[in-house]
């Protein structure tokens, strides 16, 4: 069943090739900003979780890093997505804070990534 599925899936597109093409660069980027924040909401709410789940233990501290990073994302994406939608930050140049938020964030998930490794062993 899955490969029938697939398959019909794959004739449908084949058949309305046409239809890739409608999409426009702003649009794009809307949609890459609204799932990239939407995914590290989500990511956030599994990272906090996780770490009030451990919290007592010696791997709470590395989810704390980890759950601090994807805030970062998502405060990044919020940041994206306000000035993609030209409200209340879109008069500013916010290159500054999209480098903090994307910099930090990778560097509190190395944080978080290589403490949790030294928890396990």
């Amino acid at each position: 069943m899955n490969r029938l599925t697939a398959c019909l899936t794959l004739a449908l597109v084949l058949a309305n090739y046409d239809f890739c093409w409608a999409i426009s660069s702003q649009t794009y980027n809307l949609v890459r900003e609204s799932l990239y924040f939407a995914t590290s909401v989500g990511c956030l709410v599994f990272a906090l979780t996780i770490f009030l789940s451990l919290k007592g233990g010696s791997l709470g501290t590395p989810w704390l890093f980890i759950f601090i990073g994807f805030l970062l994302a998502a405060v990044g994406g919020a940041i994206h997505l306000l000035d993609l939608f030209e409200i209340l930050i879109h008069v500013y140049d916010l290159r500054p804070a999209l480098l903090i938020t994307n910099c930090g964030s990778m560097i509190f998930f190395l944080i978080g990534l290589i403490s949790y490794k030294r928890g396990l062993e």
